[in-house]
Formats: C-alpha cells, structure tokens, sequence
C-alpha cells in the first residue's frame, strides 16, 4: 500500500517531526511505501525532495513571501504527488492553516481515502468560511482519531457533528530509536530533565518556583529545560530573578538522536503542564525507565499512575511539585520502583501498534485498541 503521511506544518516543529518519523517507520516496517509530506520552511533552501529511512520527504509549496502562492505551488504539487496513493493520513498539531483547504482539495480531486489525527483539541478555525470548509474537511475524512480520552472530549465539544466518529489511537516511540532502556552515561551532577518548548501551557514558570524551593534544600543537583523557547528568553530571565540560574541549564532544542542521552542519564523526569493532550516526551521518559513526577492535567493521569509509574500532583501546584521532586530526589529505592513500573508500561505504546490501528481504519475496520488490550496481546506471549 502507498501511504502520504501529510501535515500543514514545517518538518522542523518538534511534535511534527517525532510523530510522522516515529509513524513513517512504523508503517514501513509493516510493509507499506511511505511519503511524508510537509510545508516548505521559511528560509526556502532546503531541497523539495529527499531519501529517508522510512521512505521519501517531501516539502510542498515554495519560498515566495506570498503565502497564497505558496498554498497554491503546494495544492499542485500534492496533486501530482497523490496519483496512485491508497491512503493519506493527514496530521493536525495545535491551529488552523490556511494550508488546510488546499490539502483538502487535492485529496477531494484525487479521492483517496483519508483519515485525519488531531493531536491537540484546540485546533479550531474561526470564522464562519473557514467553520465551513472545517466542517466539508470533517465531512470528507473516512475517520477522525485523538491519541487519548481527555482529547475525545475537547474535540467533542467543538465538533459534537462527528463526535460519534472520533476514534482515540495512542501516540507511541520507537523501541529501535531508543539506544537502550538504561544506562545513560554518568553526568558529573545529577540532573532533574524536563523536555518542552518553554510556554505558560507547558508550566514552565511552576517548574522554576518548585525548582527554587528544591535549591533551598538540596545542593548537589541541577535542572535542565529541553525545547523551543517560545517566551522571549522570559523563563531565562525567571530563573535569574529567582536567584537559581546557576542551578539550571536551557537545553534548547536537541535533534531526535540527541534526545535520548538527557532521557536516559537524567536523575528524575518532570512534566509540569498546565495541559496535556497526550505527551510523546513523557512516554519516551517512561522507555528509558525514569521515575518521573508530572502534573495531574489533560491526559497525562491516562499515561502515568500515580505511585505505580510516576508521582502525580496538581496542576500549577508550585509546593505540591517542590514535594514531588524532593521526595524522589532522596528516595533512591522508590526512583527504582517507579522507574520500573514506567518501563514497564511503556511497552504498551509502540508506534507500530498505533500504525495497525490506523491501517485498520485505512482499511474500514475499526480496531481502536486500548493499552490495556496491548498489554494483554504482549502477556500472552
């Protein structure tokens, strides 16, 4: 089967690129032909089309200042692209793009089967033509997955038209990308590791006061941030007010293959959010049998349970995460334990048991298995 994985986003945007790498290679080690199709980035210089692993990369549109021609360079291109697919699985990460109506189209004229993954509820257009081309978009699509029950609920509430057709479809990682489960090198300081681009959404600033009230007790141990900076430097400047900024250390964005070493040598992981529609950083923690502490907020609560495999406190909660992360930081026998039950339980979520489920629906049948049910497949073994 020749499969498009598209999405109206530069490949360069963190959730875009762990999602349709991790998929991609799931889906071709399932046999399939795969393309991946994005937006051509800013600067215009970077090749159209190139070789991958998994399979092709393809970037549509151009480098014209013009956003209209762009969408209308990608309209043509995705149509010459779409001549004999079976199957396009169209990704949709946090807004609306103009380039939504255009990969619309194409797909209308071609008719190919397509299916679309929304990994974030707020995605929503505003205005009542793009509401409308919204709804032709939901109407054309053969299905419509979220990768958790707190994501079936927010898109229900603002598309309760096909509430009845929304499937949830965890996201995953890839066991073949991650080096190995434990074991990281030893870093000269122990280390707390969050990995998120650094916004209010994330809970970045929570992190900071917690972290505060955790240098007031502890010495010997530091706290590193891993992501975008979408705030201006603010958070940098956070820490400096704060009197902390020699105790913590802003990553900025890693490369996947460089991910994976903070992952696995880092003390305890910490996942702050005030809002979570999933969390691909969270699971691939879990994978390198981390002990982690995380807020209680979106669909976090469904990945980790709380005592088992990770400690949950409230969100925005700034005392409630200072505890968390002391407690795990001088427990070294409960760090084991959690760590432990999280490797364990991120077996349950591999990308190509996500690529199954949509495979099925590319198929019309409609599997939408849960973990509990992987994990009763992997027991059985």
């Amino acid at each position: 089967m020749r499969i498009v994985l598209l999405a109206p986003f530069e490949y360069n945007h963190p959730s875009v690129r762990s999602v349709l790498t991790g998929l991609a290679g799931a889906y071709r080690r399932h046999g399939h032909e795969v393309t991946v199709a994005v937006q051509l980035g800013a600067s215009g210089d970077k090749p159209m089309r190139e070789g991958a692993s998994w399979g092709e990369l393809r970037r549509l549109g151009g480098s014209s200042s013009h956003a209209s021609v762009n969408i209308a360079r990608a309209f043509f291109q995705l149509l010459r692209l779409l001549r004999g697919v079976d199957g396009v699985h169209m990704h949709f990460v946090c807004r609306w793009s103009g380039w939504v109506p255009a990969y619309w189209l194409a797909c209308a004229l071609r008719r190919v089967r397509r299916g679309a993954t929304f990994h974030d509820p707020a995605f929503m257009p505003l205005g009542f033509w793009k509401t409308l081309l919204w709804r032709r978009f939901l109407a054309g699509c053969r299905w419509v997955t979220v990768p958790s029950d707190f994501s079936i609920d927010g898109f229900s509430r603002v598309a309760p038209s096909i509430a009845g057709r929304i499937h949830k479809v965890p996201c995953g990682f890839d066991p073949q990308e991650r080096p190995q489960a434990e074991g990281g090198a030893e870093p000269a300081r122990p280390f707390v590791l969050c990995v998120a681009s650094l916004m209010m959404r994330k809970g970045i600033d929570v992190l900071l006061m917690a972290w505060a009230g955790v240098c007031a007790e502890m010495d010997e141990v530091d706290l590193r941030l891993c992501g975008v900076d979408c705030s201006n430097g603010h958070y940098d400047g956070l820490a400096k007010r704060l009197g902390i900024a020699s105790r913590v250390r802003f990553l900025g964005e890693l490369q996947r293959p460089e991910i994976w070493e903070p992952l696995r040598s880092c003390t305890v992981y910490v996942q702050p959010s005030r809002a979570e529609s999933f969390g691909i950083a969270l699971l691939e923690a879990m994978a390198c049998g981390r002990a982690i502490v995380a807020a209680r907020a979106g669909a976090i609560p469904e990945i980790i349970e709380d005592g088992k495999t990770g400690l949950l406190v409230e969100p925005a909660d700034v005392e409630g995460l200072r505890e968390g992360l002391l407690r795990l930081l001088r427990d070294a026998e409960l760090r084991r334990r959690l760590g432990r039950g999280a490797l364990e339980a991120s077996a349950h979520y591999h990308w190509d048991r996500a690529a199954q489920s949509y495979l099925d629906l590319l198929a019309g049948r409609v599997p939408v298995l849960k973990p509990s049910v992987f994990a009763d497949a992997d027991s059985g073994r």
